[in-house]
């Protein structure tokens, strides 16, 4: 289960740093506030459709709980 969660997380940091993050994002974030708050918020929507995943997968299926 832990192996599971640190590939996610991983994935998540690759997409949300190389495919999610504009040009504008990498160049400016460490200068503009702007542009960090697009980072960190682009980031954390890629982290965050990752873990929840499983979650939403089962979500429309009655009588199914969500298992590790």
């Amino acid at each position: 289960m832990l192996a599971i969660v640190f590939l996610v997380l991983l994935a998540g940091h690759l997409l949300g740093d190389w495919v999610a993050q504009t040009d504008w994002q990498a160049t400016n974030k460490a200068h503009s506030w702007a542009a960090l708050t697009a980072h960190v918020g682009s980031y954390h929507l890629v982290m965050g459709t990752l873990l929840l995943l499983p979650v939403l997968r089962t979500a429309g299926q009655p009588g199914r709980r969500w298992r590790p």
